[in-house]
């Protein structure tokens, strides 16, 4: 039996069953963001894309970065105004992290107050220690507010977090970006979870189990999986 699907999906009936289910369909994501089935498939994508890169990269020193808006931001500007300045902020405080750090992996997600005013969330890997002062004092020179919390990365809880707000539909243009660098996972490859979905809805064990195999360790978190919202 074909299992449903959102109305701008299509399914396949896949030739092998490589993730051991008795009835397993292949499922590209749509592109609505209104589309709550597909960004639970995206969420899933960001989570494993985002693990695998940490994994493979134990040499990484990794953090979770959270960038404010100044005072002035929050007191006499619009929700797309502050987001327009942070947005510039983060590009010239991009640069400087691109010229200090070698190599440099980062991936950022926005998130709004409930005033509307916007700030940033970012997964931030550094090829050499890059301490709490260095980030407070350059994103402060480039724009941002000074109440930036950088802690290490805690793969479980930060990076769910992300996967989380990478499909908010309150945010207007892109959710979620991945510096050039940070390495893409083949969509649809047998041997990955990211569109392979069991009776029309993405089962997160079957991630885990993936991920597992691979050596990375993940644990769902109740208020951050599928069943959010």
């Amino acid at each position: 039996m074909k299992p449903k699907t959102c109305k701008g999906g299509i399914w396949l009936k896949a030739d092998t069953d490589v993730l051991g289910s008795s009835q397993v369909w292949y499922s590209p994501p749509c592109k609505l963001k209104s589309c709550e089935e597909c960004a639970k498939k995206r969420r899933v994508s960001t989570v494993i894309r985002i693990m695998s890169c940490v994994h493979n990269h134990p040499e990484i020193n990794w953090y979770f970065v959270t960038f404010t808006a100044r005072a002035r931001v929050h007191k006499t500007m619009t929700s797309a105004q502050s987001k327009r300045v942070l947005q510039s902020a983060w590009s010239r405080l991009r640069k400087r992290l691109n010229r200090r750090f070698k190599p440099l992996f980062w991936v950022k997600v926005w998130e709004r107050h409930k005033s509307g005013i916007f700030h940033l969330h970012a997964i931030i890997g550094t090829g050499t220690t890059m301490s709490q002062r260095y980030i407070k004092e350059n994103a402060f020179e480039t724009g941002m507010g000074y109440q930036i919390k950088r802690i290490p990365l805690d793969g479980n809880r930060h990076v769910w977090y992300v996967a989380k707000y990478s499909t908010k539909t309150n945010i207007e243009g892109r959710a979620i970006d991945y510096s050039q660098n940070f390495p893409k996972l083949e969509a649809g490859a047998p041997e990955s979870p990211l569109e392979w979905q069991y009776m029309g809805k993405v089962d997160i064990h079957a991630t885990i189990d993936y991920l597992t195999r691979l050596g990375i360790e993940l644990t769902v978190l109740n208020d951050l999986t599928e069943d959010e919202e």
